[in-house]
């Protein structure tokens, strides 16, 4: 494999590399949940967030092929001076977990709230998910859980 490279790209420039299909399509396989509707990335949304200077996006590519990627989002808060960043995506293919690309890729995130003006970032892990497991090792702390309310219930 080749070394990889964390780079801050914008969202067009992510959807047009190699390995963009196959890696969505990963994504989903593994991210979707019964409870809620087919996943799947929403490119004119993500364009517009992007043009208001809302969104960031960090690509992991090996060689010419993209193995990974975190979207952030950027948006003032509504009770701090400064703003909340919170992770949208965050994905890594599954050859490229061993060893610590995906801490180089958390630290990648964690400078880019920094340089944002912001203290840290948030970012939802499936419960038991190799994710969680990685953010209990970390000691990182666990601020509130997350719950889905369905609307149609």
């Amino acid at each position: 494999m080749n070394d990889p490279q964390i780079l801050l790209v914008r969202y067009g420039t992510l959807v047009s590399m190699t390995g963009w299909p196959a890696l969505v399509r990963e994504y989903i396989d593994e991210t979707a949940d019964a409870e809620l509707p087919n996943p799947g990335p929403q490119d004119d949304r993500y364009l517009e967030l992007e043009d208001r200077g809302e969104l960031r996006t960090i690509a992991v590519v090996a060689g010419e092929e993209l193995v990974g990627y975190a979207q952030l989002l950027v948006l003032p808060s509504q009770h701090h001076p400064f703003p909340v960043v919170s992770t949208d995506s965050l994905y890594l293919r599954k050859p490229w977990r061993k060893g610590r690309l995906g801490l180089d890729l958390l630290g990648a995130m964690r400078a880019t709230a920094k340089r944002e003006g912001a203290p840290g970032l948030t970012f939802m892990a499936p419960p038991g998910s190799r994710l969680d497991r990685i953010c209990k090792a970390l000691k990182m702390p666990l601020l509130r859980h997350c719950y889905w309310c369905s609307a149609d219930e």
